[in-house]
């Protein structure tokens, strides 16, 4: 009787040791990542990561860029763009930088098309075309950690839906995070 309560007791202990052990390869966020010079982005979209890959070092363009921007007028704003073969995502945080709370809520044309638009989100696919931004309804946030004016450096996390106003998709970047140094 004892051989019959061992055996899937064994068999019990064996599983737990092999299944706890994959936890340890599962990624996270922080993991797809992807570090451009002395600047960082990462987000996923619909809950997929979303990894920019691509580049075209002869004409300098990267996967990443996150530029700090005078205004003009003393402000600054930040415009980051990640860029995958097919596919844009484009972020753009209207003066003044400060930490805190920066509302994706406007219904606007993107930088540069206009000079200074308020903040916004936007993911393009090129082919098939479809282009989805943030507005009044569909909307998000960036939550800035960090802003050294002088220094140029600027770090933050990011979430937002948007919308392709003529087929009424809608696309969530989560677990977004940005950086420059």
């Amino acid at each position: 009787m004892n051989k019959v309560f061992k055996i899937p007791i064994l068999i019990l202990i064996i599983v737990l040791v092999f299944t706890s052990c994959k936890k340890d390869k599962l990624k996270t966020p922080e993991d797809y990542r992807v570090t451009y010079g002395n600047q960082t982005f990462g987000a996923y979209i619909n809950g997929q990561p979303w990894v920019p890959d691509y580049s075209d070092p002869g004409n300098g363009v990267g996967p990443i860029s996150v530029s700090m921007i005078e205004s003009g007028n003393g402000y600054h704003f930040i415009h980051l763009k990640a860029l995958k073969s097919n596919e844009n995502f484009s972020l753009y945080i209207a003066p003044p930088l400060a930490v805190g709370r920066v509302l994706l809520n406007s219904t606007t044309f993107p930088y540069p098309s206009i000079l200074r638009p308020p903040s916004y989100g936007m993911y393009q696919i090129y082919s098939p075309s479809k282009s989805f931004m943030t507005d009044n309804v569909i909307n998000g946030y960036v939550d800035i950690s960090r802003v050294d004016i002088n220094g140029s450096s600027v770090e933050g996390k990011f979430e937002f839906e948007a919308i392709n106003t003529i087929t009424q998709e809608k696309v969530k970047f989560t677990n977004g995070y940005f950086r420059l140094r």
